[in-house]
């Protein structure tokens, strides 16, 4: 089964889109609603006047992935749901491209997409017509970056945890690092969005572990963590002394 993932962003009309192109764009706009997944809907008016809107929905996997396959699901939902309070006629469509390929207009997408590990992406791109057929192409897109204290304690904890058992499971003769090294390494080069991916097996380990047993946690590192509101019932585990540790 596909990972449905979050979006929300902003929908604009580019170019010299007439009243008979934007009425002609709506009933469009609204199919893309389709079963309420892997879709999206917008959320609020649009015309010449107006022509941004802001939109929420999901994707299967990527809402990039959506965008990519948008005139083969048009097409589909058509043939497919002519009853729906959404529906759609070829006709319909056939004048909406004809009308964006004539005037040469195209959408402007910007939204950002998140999956269920909280791992998050902002994408720009442009929906524009090729040969009667709705094409969208990337822009821009990036990963959005997040402090440790974007999430919830416990997920630093958990990765500190992870880099113990990995550091306590390594073969080769090397010092074991402490824990209060291994808390400094997390904080100083994982990121949240680093951590959520570790179980994809993408993190790479190599010459870490000779860093590992060099840091030394602060009594600023402590003051960090203990300022971090956690939603954990016990973090008595989490905290450690201050006896071994160096300004």
């Amino acid at each position: 089964m596909a990972n449905i993932t979050s979006v929300h962003g902003t929908l604009t009309l580019k170019g010299d889109w007439s009243k008979e192109a934007v009425d002609a764009f709506l009933p469009v706009l609204d199919s893309w609603q389709f079963y309420d997944e892997y879709g999206f809907r917008s959320h609020g008016p649009l015309s010449c006047y107006q022509p941004s809107t802001d939109f929420s929905g999901c994707g299967r996997w990527s809402f990039s992935g959506v965008l990519d396959s948008l005139d083969e699901w048009t097409r589909d939902w058509i043939e497919t749901n002519p009853d729906s309070d959404h529906a759609l006629t070829s006709e319909q469509y056939q004048l909406f491209l004809k009308l964006m390929e004539k005037d040469d207009l195209y959408i402007w997408l910007e939204f950002d997409d998140e999956d269920f590990d909280n791992f998050e992406i902002h994408e720009s791109g442009i929906l524009s017509i090729k040969e009667n057929r709705l094409n969208y192409d990337v822009y821009d897109r990036h990963d959005i970056e997040h402090d440790w204290k974007d999430v919830d304690r416990s997920h630093f904890d958990e990765a500190v945890e992870f880099f113990q058992e990995w550091n306590l499971a390594l073969k080769i003769d090397v010092p074991k690092a402490t824990k209060e090294s291994i808390q400094k390494w997390v904080r100083l080069n994982v990121s949240p969005v680093e951590y959520f991916d570790l179980y994809l097996g993408d993190f790479q380990y190599e010459h870490i572990e000779g860093e590992l047993t060099q840091l030394q946690w602060t009594k600023e590192d402590e003051a960090w963590y203990n300022a971090w509101p956690s939603h954990t019932q016990d973090d008595k585990n989490t905290s450690t002394s201050s006896n071994d540790r160096t300004e």
